[in-house]
């Protein structure tokens, strides 16, 4: 009669890939200038040694000052080359951006009329990224006041600076670059990953919610929402807060996948956010019919059915396109726990038959010998109905042998 069948599971957990895998881009993996001497980066290879990038002796003195009064010093040389690109590609701009000794050193620097505001280093960095990276908001604010400053310029990996602000946490300087009127929130890295997929991936619960309130986001989510939904159910424990921002948000619940994946892998946190949504739609079903009810009873994910059942909307009888219910689905699978949270609801129809046999579930717990099963639906089933070929659930458990079924039956 009828088998036991896994279900159909949400498609966006099988499409899951993890949005975003890039580490800090220049902190701990390019060739930069770091704070102490010798000048040396990290190297890209776990485990391996860190090597000399270059001598500070190739320094010019804009690139050494420490002060205001010395970046002028060297200013005043006619020959001070204020562009000028050491190894890798350092600018004085680039260098005093990156060490933040004094942020009065940018300022003097961008009075200056030849500035290069948006040179690169050898790994695509500019002043404007390595200050949003590193969080230092006062020079972030004097670079996006200059005219000619580029705020969506991409390093070699693809990474903005708002993709790195938002990679680091740094919430103020997100919300600077979010004032900007040219700035692109949806930019992609070469990995796919966006400032939204950096931020939530970081757990930095205030750079993702100035994010999700930014006009022009909703088109990312939208155009991106498997993959965010996809990242949810990836996270752990400890990104609570920020799936919380994100299932509160119209553009991810609406449309039901969220919900459908939850009730599939047993996310009863998520659940419990989703559905404390006042526009949720809590019968929500895939393309096969198949509800977040069904799912999580056929999961054997008792605590989640449990809080369905208690939504005021929830429709305990919907059947999918094989015409099976939840009940039906949970017998199927066995979950006796589950059978009678359904059979308890004062508005399920024990009664209902799947489309293909015309089978009931306390028909098909009889087949399967569920003699728990069937000491819970038996008091409230009708004992008489027949399924397509005229049998009823007696005679499935005279079939199978299951003699203490027969006796519970005729009790």
């Amino acid at each position: 009669m009828l088998r036991h069948a896994a279900r159909a599971a949400a498609r966006a957990v099988a499409a899951h890939r993890p949005l975003s895998h890039a580490p800090k881009r220049f902190g701990d993996a390019c060739f930069m200038p770091m704070r102490t001497a010798p000048m040396r980066f990290a190297s890209t290879t776990a485990g391996a040694p860190t090597a000399d990038v270059f001598d500070i002796k190739s320094w010019t003195p804009l690139m050494h000052a420490s002060s205001v009064a010395e970046a002028k010093a060297a200013l005043a040389d006619a020959s001070a080359d204020i562009n000028f690109a050491c190894q890798h590609g350092w600018t004085p701009l680039i260098v005093q951006s990156f060490l933040n000794r004094d942020a009065g050193i940018v300022d003097v620097l961008l009075q200056h009329k030849t500035i290069n505001t948006n040179a690169q280093n050898n790994m695509g960095a500019t002043a404007l990224m390595l200050a949003c990276e590193e969080g230092h908001t006062d020079i972030v604010t004097s670079l996006l006041a200059h005219a000619d400053v580029q705020i969506n310029m991409q390093d070699n990996a693809g990474f903005s600076a708002l993709m790195l602000a938002a990679q680091s946490g740094h919430a103020d300087v997100v919300h600077a670059l979010l004032q900007h009127p040219s700035v692109d929130v949806g930019l992609q890295s070469l990995d796919e990953s966006t400032a939204l997929n950096a931020a939530c991936e970081g757990n930095h619960v205030d750079v993702v919610r100035a994010l999700l309130a930014h006009p022009i986001v909703q088109r990312h989510i939208e155009s991106n929402k498997e993959a965010i939904v996809s990242w949810i159910f990836s996270s752990g424990e400890d990104h609570l807060d920020v799936v919380k921002l994100l299932v509160e948000h119209p553009a991810i619940y609406h449309g039901g996948m969220p919900l459908l994946v939850a009730a599939t892998t047993g996310q009863m946190e998520v659940v419990k956010l989703l559905l404390e949504q006042p526009a949720i739609d809590c019968n929500v079903t895939d393309e096969l019919g198949i509800s977040a009810l069904m799912l999580a009873a056929d999961g054997g994910h008792a605590n989640i059915v449990e809080r369905l059942l208690k939504h005021p909307d929830v429709d305990c009888n919907m059947q999918d396109c094989q015409g099976i219910t939840a009940l039906i689905s949970a017998t199927m699978s066995g979950h006796a726990d589950i059978v009678e949270l359904l059979a308890m609801h004062p508005a399920t129809n024990v009664d209902l038959c799947e489309k293909e046999h015309g089978a009931t579930a306390l028909m098909v717990a009889c087949q399967e010998g569920y003699l728990d099963i069937v000491e819970i639906l038996a008091p409230k089933a009708d004992k008489t109905i027949r399924n397509k070929d005229g049998y009823t659930a007696r005679d499935f458990a005279e079939a199978f042998g299951h003699e203490d079924i027969v006796e519970v039956l005729e009790s």
